[in-house]
């Protein structure tokens, strides 16, 4: 429906873009997709992106007609450096320098010994650390694409990646009254950022434009 399509979006530009230090909490745009061959289902957002040296975790979500205390956990193409707790799902870990890479077709799977549902798949960027940041400001939008007024604007999430054509990775912002958010810990390059309006439903808008900070 358009009356649920977040529009507005949105001016963006930037405030400052050099030095900082920390960790910046990346999560994924989108929640992995999810399947299940029964009511069992898995569900949950796994972050797309973790840094050197940074502990990672993530928890799905499962939701069982039976106790969720009796299902058990398994995964495929897992790197050596991320661990599953077979009883709960959870995934934990710290990559090293020598993980730097991109760990594609991740899964999760959950079973009750009758059903089973699967997570997935989804990617785990492990990235160097950076000393570089980039500051940027949008005005959040007050429309639908149907001109209706918008009242259940519920957060943001910045996209950013090394090419216009690829902003894979992605930071969700819960909060629907942030109009500005720091990314750390970007190595040298051009970085290029948008951000996009989600609602109260979980729609998202389309991206707004495209900016870029090149980081020495």
């Amino acid at each position: 429906m358009l009356r649920q399509t977040v529009v507005g979006l949105i001016f963006l530009a930037f405030l400052v873009g050099c030095g900082g230090t920390g960790g910046v909490v990346e999560q994924s745009s989108a929640q992995a997709g999810s399947g299940s061959n029964s009511s069992l289902s898995l569900s949950g957002q796994p972050r797309t992106a973790v840094v050197v040296g940074q502990a990672y975790s993530f928890q799905p979500v499962a939701t069982s007609p039976s106790s969720a205390a009796g299902l058990t956990f398994s995964a495929r193409n897992l790197p050596a450096w991320l661990r599953l707790d077979p009883a709960t799902g959870r995934l934990s870990g710290t990559p090293s320098s020598s993980d730097i890479a991109t760990y594609s077709g991740l899964m999760i799977a959950a079973s009750d010994g009758v059903s089973s549902a699967t997570l997935g798949p989804f990617s785990i960027a492990v990235v160097a650390t950076g000393a570089g940041t980039a500051s940027i400001s949008w005005a959040p939008p007050t429309f639908n694409t149907d001109g209706t007024a918008l009242t259940d604007l519920a957060g943001y999430v910045v996209i950013y990646g090394e090419s216009e054509q690829s902003l894979g990775r992605s930071i969700t912002i819960d909060n629907p009254s942030v109009s500005t958010y720091v990314v750390e810990n970007l190595p040298s390059g051009t970085w290029y950022f948008a951000v996009q309006a989600v609602n109260g439903s979980g729609v998202r808008s389309s991206n707004s434009a495209v900016v870029s900070k090149t980081i020495s």
